[in-house]
């Protein structure tokens, strides 16, 4: 059967370089996909580190003001010092670089607690 030889010789010829240059464009497609998925890890990265700071920083001013007003107060009401430390905590947990606020809700935790009601 040299005609099915020919044919399949044939065939081969054409169907290879076909064959390469698939394979590239996909090659391609995979670099560009790969390249395009590592830029927006860094983008998903840069956000979720403004995030975080925004956040802490909103965790920080809230501990500091309410913080700073019962101390000035001189008692705390215990839905406050519930709140107040439970905001520390996430604080701590995003990263604490503020030891203020630990001093805060520290000398917040020795206060007198007083009734939730009562407003001097």
């Amino acid at each position: 059967m040299p005609m099915d030889n020919d044919i399949i010789a044939q065939l081969s010829a054409a169907l290879v370089p076909l064959l390469g240059a698939v394979c590239g464009y996909l090659a391609g497609k995979l670099r560009a996909a790969a390249k395009r998925a590592k830029a927006q890890d860094a983008a998903d990265q840069k956000q979720q580190a403004a995030l975080v700071d925004g956040v802490k920083s909103l965790l920080r001013g809230q501990i500091i003001d309410d913080g700073l007003t019962y101390l000035e107060e001189g008692a705390i009401p215990p839905f406050a010092l519930e709140t107040m430390e439970h905001q520390n905590d996430a604080y701590v947990r995003l990263g604490d670089g503020d030891k203020s606020v630990n001093d805060i809700v520290d000398r917040c935790r020795r206060l007198p607690i007083r009734s939730g009601h009562d407003h001097e």
